[in-house]
């Protein structure tokens, strides 16, 4: 048997062990390895899972944001009421398909609603900044659905909510006190005036 020495502590007193306990050492190695990884993994796994929600959380709302505005301007320029669109031709001719595969539309609800042009800060200016900056949105659970794009010269109020499926356990833990489990509710708003169109003839979109 093989014998090497090791110097224990600051004496010189040396001892011989054999070369067989040090290679079993090694080996012990491995499974406090295996420790730590069991340790820092759940921690990793988790910090990827919510990265990608909230990169889903990003993509989801730049797309409603970007649906909404192409559908708002078919309200403005009259080509939802020409068409005679119904609530749900609106979504599925105008909103959904401006939306992409990766958001269904039955996860989709609109609020659209004629405002009163008002003196600040009542009507139309009760949805905008002061300074026409941004939109005030105001707040939706999606159960809110009333339709009605206007007239020509009318201002209009345009609301679209969509349940985003939520998969990251905070999320979820999130989405419990909500009336739609499992689900984040993400909204975008438009409000404008309708253009001066015509209906050319055809049947008009009503209230």
């Amino acid at each position: 048997m093989r014998f090497f020495p090791v110097a224990l502590g600051g004496s010189r007193e040396i001892c011989a062990l054999p070369a067989a306990f040090a290679r079993a050492a090694l080996r012990c190695r491995g499974g406090a390895s295996a420790v730590e990884f069991a340790l820092v993994a759940p921690l990793v796994i988790g910090a990827i899972v919510e990265l990608l929600q909230v990169g889903f959380y990003v993509y989801q709302s730049s797309h409603l944001a970007q649906a909404i505005a192409k559908a708002s301007r078919q309200i403005q320029v009259g080509s939802v009421a020409s068409a005679g669109a119904s609530a749900s031709d609106f979504k599925s001719q105008f909103l959904c398909p401006a939306l992409g595969a990766l958001m269904p539309c039955d996860r989709v609800t609109t609020s659209i609603q004629t405002v009163a042009p008002g003196i600040y800060p009542n009507g139309f200016y009760a949805y905008v900044q002061p300074d026409f900056s941004d939109i005030i949105r105001m707040k939706t659970d999606g159960s809110q659905t009333p339709y009605c794009p206007g007239q020509p010269g009318t201002y209009v109020y345009v609301q679209v909510a969509y349940a985003m499926p939520v998969f990251s356990p905070i999320w979820l833990a999130a989405a419990l006190r909500t009336n739609r489990p499992g689900a984040r509710m993400l909204d975008a708003s438009a409000v404008f005036r309708n253009e001066p169109y015509t209906s050319s003839g055809q049947a008009r979109a009503t209230c």
